[in-house]
């Protein structure tokens, strides 16, 4: 009997840690496109995505960097705001981007992400429309270079659980 007490009791804490940790997956894109996984933390969260870039058809902008490439950002939540109509959120964040771009050369950076996500109401559905600024090191042979499709904003659509 005490075991089946102590099993339910842990099975309702794992379940309320569960319910308390909301995550996302879902599609970034713009200039390329990403399979995007958010985790939150209290406000705060840690976003993780994985793609591709391209030229998205801009024939003025070309795929400056094309390739793959892992992000993750950490992005703490500045405001919030709830109503009838759904929540927004307005965040920012540090992160590392890694890739393997052009001629298969391997490439890491910094970046700070800052966007704004709205959460629909009734539905476990996220939009978020952000920007992310990437400082590669070492790629070209330049020491220090700002990404310029990365100052571009991309979209996003996630499917919260």
């Amino acid at each position: 009997m005490k075991r089946l007490i102590v099993f339910a009791c842990l099975l309702l804490a794992f379940a309320q840690s569960a319910s308390a940790q909301p995550r996302s997956f879902g599609l970034r894109g713009g200039i390329g496109l990403e399979m995007s996984y958010q985790h939150a933390r209290n406000d705060n969260f840690l976003e993780i995505d994985l793609g591709v870039l391209g030229d998205a058809g801009l024939e003025k902008m070309p795929a400056y960097y094309p390739g793959l490439r892992l992000s993750a950002a950490y992005d703490f939540t500045l405001f919030s705001a709830e109503g009838k109509g759904g929540a927004f959120a307005f965040y920012l964040g540090p992160g590392a981007t890694f890739g393997l771009y052009g001629r298969s050369k391997p490439v890491a950076g910094i970046l700070m992400q800052v966007g704004i996500e709205y959460d629909i109401p009734k539905v476990p559905v996220a939009l978020a429309i952000d920007f992310r600024p990437n400082i590669w090191f070492g790629h070209e042979g330049v020491p220090i270079e700002i990404e310029p499709q990365s100052v571009i904003p991309m979209g996003a659509l996630r499917w919260k659980f």
